[in-house]
C-alpha cells in the first residue's frame, strides 16, 4: 500500500484504498477511510510504544483476539499502518537466511525473502511482510535461522471434501497441484515488487481447526489452521469468505498475503546521540 508522511485522515484514504480486505480479515470491516480515521483515533491512545528508528515513532496495537495494528508516526502525522494477526498460539514457520525485501513505495512495508525449511532442509522460498520491518532489520541479518510467526490474510479461499473433488475443481487448461502444495506466487513478480504483491502465496492443505473470534470492537472473523509441505499456517479471513459447514480434515485451497514477525525478543529502540554541550544545555 502507498505511505507517506501525512495527517491521520489522508493516511486513512490511501490506507483504505489499498488493501482494505486486510482488515476485514481480522474483523475490521471499514465502511470507507473515515472508519479507519475512527478507528485509529481509538487504537493510537492504547497502543504500546515500541520507540523510535529512522525517525518514525514505532507503535503496535493487538487486542485478545490476537487482531493488530503496526502503526509508524512521522511528524505528528500517520507514515504507515499494517495489520497482522499474532495471538500467543500463532503459527511459527523454521525459516533460513533472510534477504532484505525491501518495499519500492515505502520501507515500512517491506519485508524479508526466507527460506522455508519445516524439517531442516528448504523446501522453497518465500516472502513476508514484517510488523516493523525497522525494528528487525539489524536483528535478522545477523540470524542465519529463525522461527517466525505469521499468518495468511485470505484473499481466496476454496474448500473440497477429499482431494478428487480439489483435483475435479481444475479446468483443463489450470495448472493441478498436489493437496499440500505451497507456492510463492509473489515472488514470481521479482525484487522490485511491493510486499502487499510478494508476500503473496498459494497453498494447499489440511483443515486442522477452524474457529469465529471477535475483536474488542465487537467484529468478528475466521482463523482456520491449515496444513501444507510447509507447515501448519493460521489463516485469517472475513466471515463472507469461509462458508459455514467448513470442518476439520476437509481440504483448503488458500491464496493469502503473508504477514508477521520473528519468534525473538523483539529489540530496544536505539538511543539517541548527545554530546557534552547539550547534557547541560539542551
Amino acid at each position: 500500500m502507498a505511505c507517506q508522511a501525512m495527517g491521520l485522515g489522508a493516511a486513512a484514504a490511501i490506507v483504505y484504498a489499498g488493501r482494505r480486505m486486510h482488515f476485514h480479515a481480522i474483523g475490521l470491516p471499514l465502511e470507507g477511510p473515515a472508519d479507519l480515521d475512527a478507528l485509529l483515533e481509538t487504537c493510537i491512545p492504547e497502543a504500546d510504544a515500541l520507540g523510535t528508528w529512522e525517525g518514525s515513532e514505532h507503535l503496535t496495537w493487538t487486542d485478545a483476539s490476537g487482531a493488530g495494528l503496526a502503526i509508524r508516526l512521522r511528524e505528528g502525522g500517520v507514515d504507515c499502518i499494517t495489520p497482522f494477526f499474532l495471538p500467543a498460539d500463532v503459527s511459527a514457520l523454521r525459516v533460513g537466511p533472510s534477504r532484505w525485501h525491501v518495499d519500492p513505495g515505502c520501507i515500512d512495508c517491506s519485508g524479508v525473502d526466507v527460506d522455508v525449511s519445516p524439517e531442516g532442509d528448504t523446501i522453497t522460498r518465500s516472502s513476508v511482510q514484517l510488523t516493523h520491518p525497522r525494528v528487525w532489520r539489524a536483528t535478522l541479518e545477523e540470524r542465519p535461522t529463525y522461527a517466525l510467526r505469521l499468518a495468511a490474510f485470505a484473499h481466496e479461499l476454496a474448500f473440497f471434501e477429499d482431494e478428487a473433488a480439489l483435483l475435479a475443481s481444475r479446468s483443463d487448461e489450470e495448472p493441478s497441484f498436489a493437496p499440500n502444495a505451497f507456492l510463492p506466487l509473489g515472488m514470481f513478480k521479482g525484487p522490485e515488487a511491493p510486499l502487499s504483491d510478494a508476500a503473496i502465496a498459494m497453498f494447499n492443505g489440511t483443515v486442522d481447526a477452524v474457529e469465529t473470534r471477535t475483536n474488542a470492537g465487537g467484529g468478528s472473523f475466521l482463523r482456520l489452521r491449515v496444513t501444507s509441505m510447509a507447515g501448519a499456517l493460521d489463516v485469517v479471513a472475513s466471515p463472507e469468505q469461509v462458508p459455514s459447514d467448513v470442518l476439520p480434515g476437509q481440504l483448503a485451497h488458500v491464496v493469502g498475503w503473508l504477514v508477521g514477525e520473528p519468534a525473538l525478543p523483539r529489540p530496544e529502540a536505539p538511543r539517541k546521540k548527545t554530546g557534552l554541550l547539550s547534557r547541560f544545555f539542551g
